[in-house]
């Protein structure tokens, strides 16, 4: 789980940054946070539904539909933290 969280995390930040990525890849990204935080939100850790949260704040802020610049920083430093937290647990 932290490999796929942190790989989301840095598509998305590195798309959102540099523009490495596709915006279709970052999507998909965004995508399964929210897929992956509403499946384990409900069945597993209550926690898990700030990964929703963050990833459809990341979908508004690929689309420039809501972006907030700290805001968007924060959510992705939340989701490459709970990566790293993943991996060495």
């Amino acid at each position: 789980m932290g490999v796929l969280q942190l790989g989301g995390a840095s598509i998305i930040g590195l798309h959102m940054l540099l523009g490495m990525f596709e915006p279709l890849t970052a999507l998909y990204a965004a995508l399964y946070f929210v897929g992956k935080g509403i499946l384990f939100g409900f069945f597993k850790n209550p926690l898990s539904f700030a990964d929703a949260l963050c990833g459809l704040l990341l979908v508004s802020a690929l689309f420039d539909w809501f972006s907030i610049g700290l805001l968007t920083a924060l959510a992705l430093l939340f989701l490459f933290q709970k990566g790293v937290t993943y991996l060495l647990r």
